[in-house]
């Protein structure tokens, strides 16, 4: 009886399943009072017209207001030795909207912003909802990979696996989100005419590695 020890993998191309979109809206004003007007009211128009689309707002996560000051240059000062600095105060929120993969939602969203002419950045964080139960299929079919090879390699010696001494794996898992809330219909009222509303999500190599260390006799 001896031993003999197979590293074994597999993979898998797994397209995304959510997107996570994230709207911060900016205001930069000469008071604070000011930017925070603006960018309350940036906000509570933007979500005005999601409700009116037929979001369910409720499902939305808003970030907590930035507030802060700065000195500036004056834009009128061209002197530079001379120049003089004034405050400019600087207000942001972010809104989160976690959704179904789907362009045309995420095309929508922007139309939105274009239109209404929001001082807003746009940001899209693509994720696979399952990802941990794909971790776990990958890790038994890297143990039959394993299985296979070691078969193999023992019956070149007129031997059989009999069993397993010991399985090593690392924890490939790095973020998992399982727990999040997205949007599981699609409003139907923002389907477009954009082209790009038929493009299929990217994908993500998901893999996972052992090594197995093999009884054979």
């Amino acid at each position: 009886m001896g031993k003999i020890k197979i590293i074994g993998t597999a993979q898998r191309n797994v397209p995304y399943d959510v997107m996570n979109i994230t709207i911060t809206f900016n205001s930069w004003e000469k008071t604070p009072s000011a930017a925070l007007n603006h960018v309350d009211e940036q906000c509570e128009r933007f979500l005005s017209l999601l409700k009116e689309d037929g979001f369910d707002i409720h499902k939305l996560r808003m970030s907590d207001t930035k507030l802060s000051q700065d000195r500036v240059k004056n834009d009128d000062d061209d002197d530079e030795e001379n120049e003089w600095l004034r405050l400019e105060a600087t207000a942001s929120i972010d809104i989160k909207i976690p959704v179904k993969y789907d362009m045309s939602v995420l095309n929508h969203i922007k139309e939105t912003l274009k239109k209404e002419n929001f001082d807003a950045d746009l940001s899209i964080y693509n994720y696979i909802s399952n990802i941990l139960d794909i971790h776990k299929e990958l890790l038994k079919e890297a143990i039959e990979d394993s299985k296979a090879k070691a078969e193999i390699i023992a019956s070149t010696m007129d031997q059989k696996i009999i069993g397993i001494d010991k399985v090593l794996f690392g924890d490939k898992y790095g973020r998992i989100e399982t727990e999040e809330e997205f949007f599981e219909e699609q409003v139907h009222a923002l389907r477009g005419s954009s082209l790009s509303d038929e493009l299929s999500a990217d994908t993500q190599t998901v893999k996972e590695c052992v090594e197995v260390d093999w009884i054979i006799e």
